[in-house]
């Protein structure tokens, strides 16, 4: 599953090292201790932002057939998908499984957070 449609076009801040390049330390100066990373597909005016959950900040609550995380990931086959995920030690509290709106899976991160999986049919 590599990632060939989108690009990680910065990750802030990039350095804390006292002498690291001048905008460097300035970016740490702004923002502190917060993490993100920013990915944008090609030729689009798409931009997503991932960033971690502070440490004092609970995770939604919500039953366990459905992700914490607004974000949905979909794929062009959900079980060969699954099969290199699991494989390099992702966990899937939901396997994939066809549902009337097309395929349905949900993973996990290290946290525990879970993630929708799918795969469906393209629009016309």
């Amino acid at each position: 599953m590599a990632v060939t449609a989108a690009e990680v076009i910065r990750i802030e801040p990039c350095d804390t090292d006292p002498s690291a390049p001048h905008d460097a330390r300035r970016r740490y100066d702004s923002y502190g201790n917060e993490r993100w990373i920013e990915v944008r597909p090609p030729d689009q005016d798409l931009l997503l932002v991932l960033s971690p959950r502070q440490a004092d900040e609970p995770r939604r609550t919500v039953p366990d057939r459905l992700p914490h995380s607004d974000l949905f990931f979909d794929c062009a086959d959900i079980e060969s998908t699954h099969a290199e995920l699991s494989a390099r030690g992702v966990k899937f509290p939901l396997p994939p499984a066809r549902q009337h709106f097309g395929w349905w899976a949900l993973f996990e991160d290290n946290e525990g957070t879970r993630y929708a999986l799918g795969q469906w049919p393209m629009s016309s």
